[in-house]
Parts: structure tokens; sequence; C-alpha cells
């Protein structure tokens, strides 16, 4: 049986819940190891050999070793759920995993931020009636003082924002969790969504491109011209609102890791940039002499 066959006909059932967005990530992972394969990989490719290989090859390819390892978690979940369905025969064994280089996350100054929103209020035309400086200005306060993922914003219903109260319910089925998040506003990104708010329109940044189309407005019209640092080894674009606004939090005396609903660990390890505000240990320094 082929192996996209399986992940979509079983996998995806004994998985209920699966999100698409993990789906499309295993279908691309199946693509990638048929390639690998020179043909289409089927179940009996579910062993130490081919894996082990596969995974090699694509790390050599330049890949960094946390996308290789995302790859072999899921190469491995395929596998063991064959295996349990008495679809595959081959004993599930562990394969060591690529060591990943911890780096410090990057994320955006408050000067950077600065620059993000000024740019987005020389932004011209229109987004669904919408004027587009309007749009640009709102949607970037409001991941910059929540945190919230970009997907998740871009699903926001407007019956579910409530800017007498500044507070924006982001519903489960946007998230990542599967929970559903109570964002709170700050009185800036509140009048900034009080420019663009409709109570007649279903969501509350209606965007009519797709997510792809909207990360290169994001770059040609904000970024670039803001000067600020992005992209691949950068922080990324939209997500690096993300790593900013808790490492602000954190590094002002909040729980970062709460304010974006992650563990302490992961946080730690994928959100936490602490040069985004003086260390407050050198200021109790200086009081020394040193």
């Amino acid at each position: 049986m082929r192996l996209h066959d399986y992940l979509v006909s079983q996998y995806r059932v004994n998985h209920l819940g699966i999100k698409p967005s993990s789906m499309e990530q295993m279908r691309i992972t199946v693509r990638l190891f048929s390639r690998h394969l020179g043909r289409d990989a089927t179940l009996d490719d579910l062993n130490a050999e081919r894996i082990g290989t596969f995974l090699a090859d694509y790390l050599e390819s330049g890949r960094s070793p946390a996308t290789v390892n995302a790859k072999r978690r899921q190469l491995l979940s395929l596998w063991a759920d064959a295996r349990r369905t008495g679809m595959c025969d081959n004993d599930v064994v562990r394969l060591r995993s690529a060591r990943e280089q911890i780096k410090l996350p990057e994320a955006w100054s408050t000067d950077h931020l600065q620059a993000i929103f000024r740019q987005a209020e020389q932004v011209q035309g229109e987004i669904c009636g919408i004027r587009a400086a309007d749009w640009w200005l709102s949607l970037c306060r409001v991941l910059a003082c929540t945190g919230e993922r970009i997907s998740a914003c871009l699903s926001v219903l407007t019956a579910n924002v409530n800017l007498d109260q500044r507070l924006i319910v982001s519903e489960a089925i946007s998230q990542k969790t599967s929970a559903t998040r109570l964002l709170v506003l700050t009185e800036l990104a509140a009048a900034a969504c009080r420019r663009i708010y409709n109570p007649n329109r279903w969501l509350m940044w209606p965007f009519p491109a797709t997510r792809e189309q909207l990360d290169q407005s994001f770059v040609k019209l904000i970024l670039g011209p803001a000067g600020v640092p992005y992209g691949r080894g950068r922080g990324g674009l939209f997500h690096k609102f993300r790593r900013t606004s808790g490492s602000l939090v954190e590094q002002a005396g909040g729980d970062g890791a709460r304010h974006l609903g992650n563990t302490p660990e992961v946080f730690r390890r994928n959100y936490f940039d602490p040069r985004v505000l003086p260390p407050r240990s050198v200021e109790l320094l200086e009081k020394f002499g040193l």
C-alpha cells in the first residue's frame, strides 16, 4: 500500500481532529521520502535503513537539524500507527535524532516595532474596502501586544471583538493548542482596531489573497521599507511579533510563557530573546560600581 494512501485513508481517521496544517506537513514528508526513493513510498519502506538514509541525505542537503527531526517524528508516527493497525510487519525502532544547535531566538527591538508601525501608516490603497494603512496598523499592533499567531488573527470574527473592553476572543479552532484564547489589547492597539471595526463584516481582518501573498505584501510594503531584519534565519516574518511580545513581557517582569500560552521550556527555547530590553541584573550590578 502506498504510504500516501495510508496517510489519507487510515492515519487521518486514527487521529481524529488532526489539524489540516499538520496533515499537509505529513503529506510533504511522504512526498519527500518518495522523491528520495525515486518512486512512491509504500508501507514496506517503513524501516530503519530507508528512513535513516533519507534523514541523513536530507540533513546533508543543507536542511536544519530541527527540520530533519520534524520529518523523523512524522515518519515514526506513521510507522507506529501502521504497526499498531497491523498494516506494517516491521517493528518500530528508535532512530537517533539530529543534534540541534540551541540558538538564541531573535525578536525585534522596540525601535524596530515603532519603525513597523510608522511604515504601516504609510501604506496606500485598500484591502477589502478597508483603508490599507488602517488594516496593516491594526493587525501589526494586535500581533505585537498579544503575541497571537498570524493564522489565528486572520480567523478572528468581528463578533468576537469587544473594543469597549479591549478584548478579542480567538477561538479554539484557529489555535495550535486547540484552546480558546482571550486577547487583551493595549489602548493603542484598540484605537487602531476602532479605525477598521465594522460589526457587519464577518472577519476583523479580511484578506482577498493567499497567505503566501500576504507574506510577500508584508515584506514589500512594510518590513523592507521600514529597514527591520526579517526572513529565514532572522526570526521569520509574522512569527517574529510573537517572539517580541513574549520577550518584552518577560523582560519587564511578567510571565512571557503564560502571555503566549507556551510551557516555560518551549518559551525559553523558541521564543525568549533577552536582547529586547537590558537585563535587570546589569542594573543591579551597576549599583556596586561595576
